[in-house]
């Protein structure tokens, strides 16, 4: 029997490939910090290593067995935890379909993953993971490109985008280029993460998804391990 409506905390967390305030690279103290958060879905940011073949920078076994983590992996991406940076950590009871690399439009070496979901019980749902431009105008044309994929797809189904915007304004050019039936969720000042006074990091939602509430995950620790801190939000999806 499908189930009618899911509730569940989606995240999103740029973590500076796992180097902390400190400036040492520490990925138990980001693995601690997605202990904290709880949420079943998050969207991670810078989180491969910048050289060579790009390793990932947490271990996924320790992922996978102290939080329950998955990544959704893509293909061709060697031992990247994802793609340019962006990857996605999933938990059940929701259950990978298919993943993606998304090619937006861009002038630096960025891009976007999505994943397919399940919840099991027959209901589909995607999440975009995404690190955008420093570049305003570029920023907006990659959104313009996410929106009109998402709204042009074979099978339309409520859709979650989620990442590090680089958008320092309340409604910057990335956030007035989504259509009008996509809602930008922010849900407060992220980044730095010492004293945070820029809402860099967002969340856009398109279709039957319904937010219950939202924050910026403060913590004594999330205030160390990156210079941006993570966000979330618990909504409900039909």
């Amino acid at each position: 029997m499908k189930q009618s409506q899911i509730s569940l905390r989606v995240a999103s967390y740029n973590i500076r490939k796992a180097v902390g305030l400190d400036w040492k690279r520490d990925a138990q103290r980001i693995i601690k910090v997605l202990g904290e958060l709880d949420a079943d879905i998050i969207a991670l940011q810078e989180a491969d290593k910048r050289l060579g073949d790009r390793p990932g920078t947490l271990p996924a076994n320790i992922l996978e067995s102290e939080l329950g983590y998955k990544f959704a992996r893509i293909e061709g991406c060697g031992p990247s935890h994802g793609w340019h940076g962006n990857a996605i950590l999933y938990r059940d009871p929701f259950l990978l379909i298919e993943s993606e690399k998304i090619n937006i439009p861009t002038l630096e070496p960025r891009g976007a993953v999505g994943a397919l979901f399940n919840n099991g019980s027959g209901l589909k749902f995607k999440f975009i993971g995404v690190h955008l431009s420093l570049i305003g105008n570029i920023r907006a044309k990659q959104i313009k490109y996410l929106s009109d994929k998402i709204e042009n797809e074979d099978e339309l189904v409520p859709t979650i985008i989620a990442g590090d915007f680089n958008e320092w304004r309340e409604m910057g050019k990335a956030c007035r280029a989504a259509g009008a039936g996509f809602h930008i969720i922010t849900p407060g000042a992220s980044f730095h993460s010492k004293k945070p006074i820029v809402p860099l990091d967002r969340f856009i939602l398109w279709g039957d998804v319904n937010l219950q509430n939202m924050g910026v995950h403060k913590s004594p620790l999330s205030k160390r391990a990156s210079d941006h801190l993570p966000i979330y939000m618990n909504i409900t999806i039909r």
